[in-house]
């Protein structure tokens, strides 16, 4: 058995400035710190901590008065996740934008500081890879698939997922361009650094050598 990683579609997703029009759509100010996710707000994948976050939400805002969390997707999950936010005083700083097309994708990862995701059950996690290649510092989850897209910690910051204070903290630093991983705030490097590690070509690579293994036979 060979494991070949996921791909993405790199040439979909390069780094930019935030879209003017994106900041007026959601009502963000100018000097808003946007933390970003996107999955399907389903009852049944809530391994994927959106919860989590918004938990570690009001602990994030004493050091960034400014925070904001976008979620896009939607599902039958999004009433508990709203009330968390109510629950938790920070409804006001959580926008659910509700389906994203692809075509706007792009636009949402560079209109955000961090991409988040400290799930508990990802197989891959692909919007890490449009994050990176957008030139955006990611928080992934340490005990899952999310390990593979970020190189062991390489190509983002790995928390344990269950842990909502690192959370917070590492959300923190990573707002704050605090991180000790430096690459993390380089956008050119860190797409250069995901396109070659993950990019169609790797893909092709990686499948080309799967092949040429197990069809070579010892004479």
């Amino acid at each position: 058995v060979r494991v070949v990683p996921d791909t993405f579609e790199e040439d979909r997703f390069q780094p930019g400035p935030a879209p003017v029009e994106l900041r007026h759509r959601y009502g963000l100010s100018a000097d808003a710190k946007v933390i970003f996710s996107v999955g399907r707000l389903a009852a049944g994948e809530r391994y994927k901590g959106f919860d989590r976050i918004i938990t570690a939400l009001p602990e994030i805002a004493r050091h960034h008065p400014t925070v904001h969390y976008l979620i896009a997707g939607r599902g039958d999950d999004q009433p508990r996740l709203e009330q968390l936010a109510n629950t938790a005083g920070v409804r006001t700083r959580v926008t659910f934008a509700g389906f994203v097309p692809t075509v706007e994708l792009c636009a949402h990862y560079q209109l955000c500081d961090v991409f988040a995701m400290p799930s508990t059950g990802e197989g891959f996690g692909i919007v890490f890879l449009e994050a990176m290649a957008c030139g955006k510092p990611v928080l992934a989850g340490d005990q899952d698939g999310s390990t593979e897209p970020l190189m062991d910690g390489q190509l983002g910051a790995l928390v344990d997922p269950t842990d909502v204070p690192a959370i917070s903290i590492t959300l923190s630093d990573l707002l704050a361009q605090r991180h000790p991983n430096r690459m993390l705030f380089d956008p050119t490097e860190l797409r250069r650094r995901a396109v070659k590690e993950f990019g169609f070509g790797a893909f092709q690579r990686r499948v080309e050598n799967s092949l040429a293994s197990c069809t070579q036979r010892p004479l």
